[in-house]
């Protein structure tokens, strides 16, 4: 089974480091436009990869 934590705030080190022995990804700090987004992206990527965005689901039920 897979998680991601997702904060807003900064989370501790010792935290994430627990978290993640624990095989959860950690991604905080999260901001928009902010290099974090692209951290979570790709982690939801890379732990999902069957995982389609809203976006590309409109898109394919488009061109149907």
């Amino acid at each position: 089974m897979n998680f991601i934590i997702v904060s807003l705030e900064p989370i501790p080190d010792a935290a994430k480091r627990m978290l993640e022995s624990r095989a959860m990804k950690v991604v905080d700090s999260l901001k928009p436009n902010g290099e974090n987004i692209k951290k979570l992206h790709s982690t939801i990527r890379e732990l999902f990869p069957n995982f389609s965005s809203p976006k590309s689901s409109t898109q394919d039920k488009a061109d149907v």
